[in-house]
């Protein structure tokens, strides 16, 4: 990846709330390891598209634990991402960077204990931390 790139993408995403070391997290499903980052943010943030590309339809992740985050998946040539915990206006069709997807979904009315947070997945399983300058 192109270290511009790299650059848009962590500005675009960090944009959204605090991105640090100590919230990247290993979720263990099935066989398979998930690495996600968790991006906290403010209560009711609108989350923004942080590149351009299309929405390709609704995603949910379940934990052992019987919890659900639900997103939507966004790509382009260069990149794939599940970005979960938004309420999505919309999951299918093309959107520019900067462009209103929906909204941080309310996480404190299931589980008090959780802060506000957005979960990013790469759809290949891979570390999103580099991708962010962790």
């Amino acid at each position: 990846m192109d270290p511009e790139d790299t650059k848009a993408l962590h500005e675009a995403l960090t944009s959204q709330g605090q991105v640090s070391p100590s919230a990247v997290q290993m979720l263990l499903g099935g066989n398979d390891q998930h690495r996600t980052v968790d991006l906290a943010c403010d209560h009711n943030s609108v989350v923004k598209a942080p590149f351009s590309g299309s929405l390709a339809g609704p995603v949910s992740h379940s934990h052992s634990d019987g919890s659900h985050h639900h997103g939507v998946t966004l790509l382009n040539d260069e990149h794939c991402v599940h970005i979960f915990n938004i309420q999505a206006l919309r999951s299918t069709g093309p959107v520019t960077q900067g462009e209103p997807l929906g909204q941080l979904a309310p996480l404190q009315e299931a589980f008090q204990d959780t802060s506000p947070h957005l979960k990013l997945q790469m759809c290949d399983g891979s570390d999103p931390s580099p991708f962010l300058g962790l």
